[in-house]
Formats: C-alpha cells, structure tokens, sequence
C-alpha cells in the first residue's frame, strides 16, 4: 500500500512529507466546492489562471499521489499526518474526471 511505504521513508528519516492542508469547512453543495476551490487558489497562490497540473496542486496542499499502471477509480486518505493518493493512469471507460483534490477537501 502506498501509505505504508511513505510511512516506511518517514520511519527510516529518508523523507519529510509536508504537513497536509486541509479545507475547514463541510463540502455540501456547489457553493462550499466554490469556496474550498478559492481556498486552495489562494493557499497556491494560483489566482483564476487554469490549473495545468491537479497533480502539483495536489502536492502542494501535502498530498502526494502516486499514478499506477491499473484499472480502476483510484483513492485517497489521511491518516496519522501523511496524505496520499492512489489514482489510475487507464481508469475506467465510464470514468469521468474526479481528482483526488476533490475527495480530499471534503
């Protein structure tokens, strides 16, 4: 599990994963999305600009994300501190985009 060999870097003092940041409020509908997606702008630094990697966002709000060569919707968590991501480079033909960022802030 990805989460287990971050924590095993982190054991042997070989990495320092950031703090993750996290959004205060609740995700309910599309006006706390808006504000979460404000916050982690501003947090960045982005301003209104398109975003041209989800990944680097990802990573610069502490979670690190690793693509696997497998099927599947992927998934995300925080535990003990460390924030981490799995997500699928093929995904699934009824895929549509759902980055990790937005199960995160949640």
């Amino acid at each position: 599990m990805w989460l287990d060999d971050v924590r095993q870097l982190v054991e042997l003092q070989e990495f320092f994963p950031p703090a993750p940041e996290r959004f205060r409020g609740a995700v309910e509908n599309v006006e706390t999305a808006r504000q979460a997606a404000r916050w982690a702008r501003q947090k960045l630094g982005l301003g209104i600009d398109p975003i041209s990697s989800l990944m680097s966002v990802c990573e610069g709000l502490g979670q690190l994300v690793a693509v696997v060569d497998t099927p599947g919707d992927g998934a995300s968590l925080i535990e003990g501190g460390i924030a981490v991501a799995v997500v699928s480079s093929q995904g699934t033909p009824e895929d549509v985009e759902r980055p990790p960022l937005t199960n995160w802030v949640t």
